[in-house]
């Protein structure tokens, strides 16, 4: 038996020496959340049901914008004379009007973000998101704007082309623009309200589950029941003509807690339809403190993000 001692041969160069070093741009490490919001924003904006549900969103403010024009040209001094000369209030609870309306759409839209963290969940990806030069602070945070940017999207954009409109259609001293020249900046923070509670709800609720439909349906039963249950016990409370605990019974929902920061933010008081020259009007107590309007809602945005933090944590990969 004989045996081949020759040296195997050398390997062969590599071909392509054309590598250099990369002399593109470089992102600061600041931006790295930018990534994940930009991902989940246009996975978002794929998604049809969400385009169908921003169209019917602004059907509000279509509705609201055309009746005020239409029966605010020929009714103008009643309008007026409804709210003491005061056109300030007028276009405001018209805005304040059609956000409101609009809160069940953005409810809806907000659910089909409701996989952001639960998808991730699901797929394992936490490992490799958070084992790359990413902190849970940039994770989180990427995530939190993905849901609250289209939202503050569909809630501003229609509120900002109804004042233009109003502010078209109504000129002069009492015109809308000089009736309130903040009203834009208003609209922003106002906008953002809805935004701001559905994005952090759902946050924290995908955190701790890996179906992005329990999530959304947990929020969902939450927003509905708080509704209802507060409303039957604002009814019983007004059935037995206790106005005050009537109000404040009615208003522990989370869509009648953004409208009344809505409308401290707008300086609506009351809600009087224009159009009829009184009828229907809504008590709003105007001497709740700004802590006492926010509470409530912020306690929501604050467990949502506790629960986000305290569920998102990276891993170490022991072995035994």
């Amino acid at each position: 038996m004989s045996f081949d001692l020759t040296p195997p041969p050398a390997p062969a160069p590599i071909a392509d020496l054309s590598y250099r070093g990369y002399a593109g741009p470089l992102n600061r490490r600041t931006l790295r959340w930018w990534y994940i919001t930009s991902i989940s924003v246009r996975l978002m904006l794929r998604k049809w049901a969400f385009w169908v549900l921003a169209g019917i969103s602004i059907l509000p403010f279509v509705m609201l914008g055309v009746l005020t024009y239409e029966l605010g040209q020929a009714r103008q001094g009643m309008i007026g004379s409804s709210f003491g000369g005061n056109f300030q209030a007028l276009f405001a609870q018209q805005l304040a009007s059609a956000q409101a309306l609009q809160y069940l759409w953005l409810l809806f839209v907000g659910l089909l973000g409701a996989g952001a963290i639960a998808a991730d969940n699901a797929a394992n990806a936490l490992l490799v998101y958070l084992s790359r030069p990413l902190t849970r602070f940039d994770y989180l945070v990427g995530k939190w704007l993905g849901l609250f940017l289209p939202l503050y999207g569909i809630a501003l954009a229609p509120s900002l082309l109804l004042y233009a409109f109003l502010a078209t259609a109504f000129t002069g001293p009492n015109g809308c623009f000089a009736a309130d020249r903040l009203m834009v900046f208003r609209l922003l923070l106002t906008a953002a309200i809805p935004a701001a509670v559905h994005s952090s709800a759902l946050l924290g609720l995908s955190a701790w589950s890996k179906s992005g439909r329990m999530a959304g349906a947990i929020w969902a039963g939450f927003y509905f029941v708080s509704f209802i249950t507060s409303n039957i016990v604002g009814f019983i409370e007004f059935a037995a003509s206790d106005r005050t605990r009537q109000s404040v019974a009615g208003r522990m929902n989370v869509p009648a807690l953004m409208g009344d920061i809505t409308h401290r933010i707008l300086h609506v008081s009351n809600q009087v339809n224009p159009l009829t020259g009184g009828g229907f009007r809504r008590f709003v107590p105007p001497h709740e403190t700004w802590p006492m309007l926010l509470a409530p809602l912020a306690v929501l945005v604050v467990i949502g993000w506790l629960a986000a933090a305290m569920r998102v944590r990276a891993v170490e990969v022991v072995r035994g």
